[in-house]
């Protein structure tokens, strides 16, 4: 409703404010119509976070996850590297990194990838990223980069993904939902398990 939507936007701006505190010790904060655009996605921009403006995109895809209770987005991006060495770059927690593994494989196991590497980055969001729930996404966008199939940026991921294909639940897909919906995404791929627990309390409360 539109009470929670607001807690969950003026949540989302204070967190930015200390995480800016904590880096730069600047004392002086506020929040203006500058700092909602950049962390919220209310601007003009429908792609507000994500670094490419096209609609779709070979080698990239959204990805949404909680920090400190608050959804937030980021992008992840892959590309194919001529060796088989796995390169992951950005502030990830070791289950990330287990992830990229862990998909990496599984892709080679659908499609011929020759022996070829991949390298995958997690756009920067301030704190650490929240595990697999980045593994939808992280699969979307290796794939799209081995097999050159653009990814639709207007499309949000979230849920686990198993070496053997299979897509798992993850937890606050409330907000992860919340958090795609303002930062301009028509459409949420969540896993199945989640979607019917969201139905069954849909249903409780009507």
């Amino acid at each position: 409703n539109g009470v929670r939507d607001l807690e969950h936007s003026l949540r989302t701006a204070v967190e930015s404010l200390i995480e800016e505190y904590l880096k730069t010790g600047k004392t002086v904060q506020k929040i203006d119509r500058e700092l909602l655009e950049r962390e919220l996605g209310v601007s003009g921009d429908k792609k507000a976070g994500c670094p490419c403006k096209d609609k779709s995109a070979v080698g990239m895809a959204r990805a949404f996850g909680v920090c400190n209770g608050v959804g937030r987005g980021m992008t992840v991006e892959a590309t194919v590297l001529e060796d088989e060495e796995i390169v992951i770059t950005g502030n990830v927690e070791e289950d990330t990194r287990e992830s990229v593994q862990v998909i990496r494989t599984l892709v080679g196991t659908l499609i011929p990838i020759q022996g070829k590497g991949i390298h995958v980055h997690f756009g920067n969001l301030g704190e650490r990223k929240c595990g697999p729930s980045a593994g939808m996404s992280t699969f979307a966008a290796v794939y799209s980069a081995y097999t050159g199939i653009p990814v639709p940026l207007d499309v949000g991921f979230t849920g686990e993904v198993t070496l053997k294909g299979f897509v798992t639940p993850v937890g606050s897909v409330k907000e992860k939902i919340l958090a795609a919906k303002k930062a301009g995404c028509t459409r949420m791929y969540i896993p199945e398990q989640n979607y019917d627990m969201l139905e069954k309390e849909m249903r409780n409360q009507n």
